[in-house]
């Protein structure tokens, strides 16, 4: 027999693959095989590319390796198989055929669409495969592969109803962490639970997940011109900061958004809702009110992530060169949010919000009691206007020009270990336009050249 375990995706295929992976000659000896022979990684996706590609030789190695293997069953494993097309379906089950190990046995995941749809985007952020600017636009599209009616349908065609297995995905699923090793061991290959307790498995998630405020931190990143090199410690970070600090169970998406993307496959879930539990694709009233991603939310992580390391995650540098991880005496800064775009020479402050920059300096006690602030700054010529600055969270405001001198008390610096963020705003904001100076409409509240600092003793 062949088990054939086609995914879906995100419904944890990475898990099952490394439990098959490491158990490799433990199940040999309880007569199953997991063939080496096209192989990428854990699991089997080479097969899929020589469905795609044409290519035979892949099935070639696979046929000859179980020839010589004296297992008389096999584990075929890739979550991208469901993805199959009709023509493709066809000639792999041809090929699977031709292996001669008798039926094939299909069992495929199914995870509500907007639980996938949201875990894959999480996941192409983590691994920076794909960061889209979230909040912007609709991240919910339909995805023909996600009608697991047709999905089905066509799998139906070719290997029978009778001989496909589906079973559901989702913590409310799962009796315990392990559920999903044991589930497929002992349900799906028929292994007893004294077999499937003496396989090895992992013993923490392999393939963890960013949670949404996090996926905003690195989207926020991402917007800001980070260089890619720099995300895959970034990533590390927001992990290890999630299992310290859980979070407060922040969604990428509304309820509504929920529903929306949801009626997009109502048809398709209801002809095989009896397929699977009762209310499988129904939202509960915990997700229909879930939490979406607040501005808090990611300056919090991202005050976090700065508490992290000892260096500035430099995003946009004030000269147009971006992507470095740079130390607060070179001088570099990251706009948090109230600014429009960088020019050449600096960025303006938009007025209508306060206007946040961040900066951590790299010590935990500074050279002497303090450091002094400089600007380098610069207003609409005519303009009324005036500028204020402050550290976050304090009351008192100091009038901004180029001759002030901004003190940082030591106790300023020690407060969160050196992460210091500054809030500016202007207040009789005008704009070039209404000045006389220019077509541009905006409204500008001063502009920010460099930041400079030295210590001071106080």
């Amino acid at each position: 027999m062949i088990v054939l375990h086609i995914g879906t995706d995100k419904t944890g295929s990475t898990a099952i693959q490394k439990m098959l992976h490491w158990n490799r000659d433990k199940l040999k000896g309880l007569g199953w095989a997991y063939p080496k022979s096209g192989m990428m990684h854990y699991d089997h996706a080479r097969l899929k590319l020589a469905l795609d590609e044409g290519d035979i030789n892949p099935f070639k190695s696979l046929k000859k390796e179980l020839d010589e293997s004296t297992c008389e069953n096999v584990i075929l494993s890739h979550e991208g198989f469901y993805t199959l097309n009709a023509d493709k379906l066809r000639l792999f089950s041809d090929y699977l055929e031709s292996l001669g190990k008798g039926k094939v046995r299909v069992v495929l995941y199914l995870r509500r669409q907007d639980e996938m749809i949201e875990s894959g985007m999480l996941q192409q952020i983590k691994t920076h495969e794909n960061i889209p600017r979230l909040g912007d636009g609709d991240c919910m599209p339909f995805l023909a592969h996600l009608d697991y009616s047709s999905v089905l349908s066509r799998w139906q065609a070719d290997f029978g109803a009778d001989n496909i297995t589906i079973k559901p995905y989702g913590k409310e699923f799962f009796s315990d962490a392990n559920a999903i090793y044991s589930g497929f061991a002992v349900d799906s290959l028929g292994l007893s639970e004294e077999e499937y307790k003496s396989l090895k498995i992992p013993s923490r998630d392999p393939n963890p997940s960013i949670d949404a405020i996090s996926a905003h931190v690195i989207s926020f990143f991402n917007q800001l011109g980070l260089d890619r090199k720099f995300f895959d410690s970034i990533s590390d970070i927001l992990l290890g900061l999630q299992s310290e600090k859980p979070s407060n169970k922040a969604k990428l998406f509304s309820g509504d958004e929920r529903e929306l993307l949801l009626s997009r496959y109502r048809e398709g879930n209801k002809r095989i809702s009896k397929l699977l539990p009762s209310g499988f694709f129904d939202l509960s009233d915990d997700v229909k009110n879930c939490q979406v991603v607040t501005d808090s939310d990611v300056r919090n992580r991202l005050a976090d992530v700065y508490l992290k390391r000892d260096a500035i995650v430099g995003c946009i540098e004030w000269f147009g060169e971006a992507g470095f991880v740079n130390r607060v005496n070179e001088n570099k800064f990251v706009l948090l949010n109230g600014w429009y775009d960088l020019e050449g020479w600096g960025a303006w402050t938009n007025p209508k919000a306060l206007s946040r920059l961040a900066f951590r300096v790299a010590r935990t006690i500074a050279n002497g009691n303090g450091i002094s602030l400089t600007f380098k700054m610069m207003q609409l010529e005519s303009s009324n206007a005036q500028s204020f600055v402050r550290v976050e969270g304090n009351e008192k405001w100091i009038e901004l020009n180029s001759d002030v001198s901004f003190i940082l008390t030591k106790d300023d610096l020690q407060k969160k270990s050196g992460l210091i963020i500054l809030e500016l705003k202007t207040e009789g904001a005008s704009s070039p336009g209404a000045l006389g100076q220019g077509q541009d409409s905006r409204q500008l509240g001063c502009g920010i050249k460099s930041l400079g600092y030295t210590d001071i003793d106080i």
